[in-house]
Parts: C-alpha cells; sequence; structure tokens
C-alpha cells in the first residue's frame, strides 16, 4: 500500500510540474500561505522566490486553505530582490486580502522599490488607501508617474481579489473581477529594478492590517476571462497538464501531502 501511495505522488507530482511550465510559463512567483507554520513563505512556482516573516504575522484561515494575518504595526514577508521580480513590459500584481484598516496614511500590500525609510526607482506598488481603495502606482527614472486609483473600497471585513497590471500603454486596477481604474501609462521603464527585495503589507514606513492568501505575479498582463479564473483559486489556473489529458487538482495534491 505505502508503495503505491508513494509511486501515485510522484505521478501526480511531475503532472504538477507539466503544469507548471506548460500552463502558466510567465508565472514569476506564486505564495499560497499553506505552510501553516514557521518564518518561511515559500513561492510555489518554478523562480524560487522565497520569503521570510518579520514581526510576528499569524497562519490563519485563509480564503483557500491557510493565510497569513498581518497585525498593521511591525508585520510584514520580505522577499530578497531578484531578475524575475522586475518588468520592463506587462506585468500582473493579484492578491486575496480580508481587512478592516483604515490607515492615517497609505501601506501597500504589495511593493517593490520602498523598503526602511527610503526609496528607489523604478519602483510598484499596489497601494491601500485610506478609504479602502486600491492604486496601482508606477514611477520611473524620470520621475514620471501612472497613479491608477480605484474606487472600490474594500475595507468591509470580507474577502477581495485585487489586482493591479500594466498592460501595453495603460496601468489598470480589477476589483473582483471587474475593472475599477485604468490611466494612460506615463512612461516606460524597468519597473521593480533596485537591490530592494518584494515587500507584502508595508510601504515605506507604514504597515497594513490584514489577512492575504493566494498572492501572484505574472510577468504579463492577465485577461478579464484569465482574472476571472485565479479569481477560482490558483489551483484552476494550473490543474491541466499540455495535452488535458491529467485534469489535476492542485487542492486534491496538496491534500493527499500534508
Amino acid at each position: 500500500m505505502m508503495f503505491k501511495v508513494t509511486c501515485t505522488l510522484i505521478v501526480l507530482s511531475l503532472s504538477l510540474s507539466i503544469g507548471y511550465a506548460a500552463q502558466d510559463k510567465d508565472l514569476v512567483g506564486v505564495w499560497l500561505f499553506d505552510e501553516g507554520k514557521g518564518n518561511i513563505v515559500a513561492d510555489s512556482s518554478e523562480m524560487g522566490n522565497d520569503g521570510e516573516t518579520e514581526g510576528d504575522p499569524k497562519w490563519v484561515a485563509g480564503k483557500f486553505g491557510q493565510g497569513m494575518e498581518f497585525d498593521g504595526v511591525d508585520d510584514m514577508v520580505v522577499i530578497p530582490d531578484s531578475d524575475t521580480l522586475e518588468f520592463d513590459e506587462d506585468f500582473t500584481l493579484a492578491v486575496w486580502i480580508n481587512t478592516k484598516a483604515t490607515p492615517p496614511s497609505p501601506p501597500s500590500i504589495i511593493t517593490k522599490g520602498y523598503h526602511d525609510t527610503s526609496n528607489t526607482r523604478p519602483w510598484y506598488l499596489l497601494y491601500y488607501r485610506p478609504a479602502g481603495t486600491i492604486t496601482m502606482y508606477l514611477r520611473n527614472l524620470a520621475n514620471q508617474n501612472s497613479v491608477a486609483d480605484g474606487t472600490t473600497a474594500i475595507n468591509d471585513g470580507k474577502w477581495h481579489h485585487v489586482v493591479g497590471m500594466k498592460a501595453g500603454d495603460e496601468v489598470k486596477v480589477y476589483i473582483d473581477g471587474k475593472e475599477d481604474a485604468s490611466v494612460p501609462l506615463g512612461g516606460k521603464d524597468k519597473y521593480g529594478k533596485s537591490d530592494y527585495p518584494l515587500v507584502f503589507m508595508r510601504h515605506y514606513d507604514r504597515f497594513l492590517a490584514g489577512v492575504i492568501d493566494e498572492v501572484a505575479i505574472f510577468k504579463r498582463a492577465l485577461k478579464e476571462a484569465e482574472i476571472e479564473q485565479l479569481m477560482e483559486g490558483v489551483s484552476s489556473m494550473l490543474a491541466v497538464n499540455p495535452n488535458d489529458k491529467l485534469a489535476t487538482s492542485w487542492g486534491t495534491i496538496k491534500n493527499s501531502i500534508r
């Protein structure tokens, strides 16, 4: 029996690897927060962009399985700088978040280019405004800004899917699968190109309280249909291998190896 289970897990693991490479070659980071313990937040893509917690964020129930709760005081996740997190073409940031926060000054859900009390351009931020709205904020080396200010407040203590992207000559925000903001790109650059880390739930010296789950970053602009699919869980985008013959559920695999 043990031999059969082991062989099954090997086959499923190989199927999963094939699905990743074929279905989402543009996935440069995905953090599922399903570890449930410890201070390492693993990147489940092939890029190895693992993060480490700072402060004392808590492992809690997430949108899918486990998530991570941040206190808004000093909790964050820090992922070392990598070329895979720097973009001179289109890219997409996506996250599930549950928050009631009304901070006096805007923190950020996802930040690349700000850390400690300094910044370096060209940066990208998935900004959280005091009223609970979301901004996708880019600034290039020439100090040209691209600021897509959403209008939908998400600070109601419910789960919301938040997406920010650079799509051609536009910068966009989507909330729960619906476009919430779109502005012209202020200026092209390689956004995120710096030695600074990627950080979750902090901007500058400001921290955001709430729970997050399934952070995903793609080096392309997702289509609306892809965003809707992503809202069903990362597993829905990674569940089928190239020839559609092994439709293996990521969730089933995760449950089988816990």
